[in-house]
């Protein structure tokens, strides 16, 4: 019996079943809603992402090519999941 529940926590991690949310893994293979943010406050959506490191690169590179965010901006990557469009808030470092 315990070989078969080590069996099962080996393949629910290799193959992101893990039954606990918040993994590292459950998060970088998760989508993610992108949203960017000026100084002044306006917020941009940019669309969907995959993963969180994407998430990221698709706000630095739109910061980078608009030149009114050139100087202080910010963004959040918000996780899409049972049913929310923000499950919960996350930045790329």
């Amino acid at each position: 019996m315990p070989l078969l529940i080590v069996i099962y926590l080996v393949l629910s991690y290799y193959y992101s079943w893990w039954p606990f949310d918040e993994t590292k893994r459950s998060i970088n293979s998760s989508e993610f809603n992108v949203y960017v943010f000026s100084s002044s406050g306006s917020e941009y959506f940019l669309g969907r992402a995959k993963g969180l490191e994407r998430c990221g690169t698709l706000a630095r590179s739109y910061a980078a090519s608009d030149n009114a965010l050139s100087s202080d901006w910010s963004y959040v990557c918000c996780r899409i999941a049972d049913g929310s469009q923000c499950k919960s808030k996350h930045r790329y470092r």
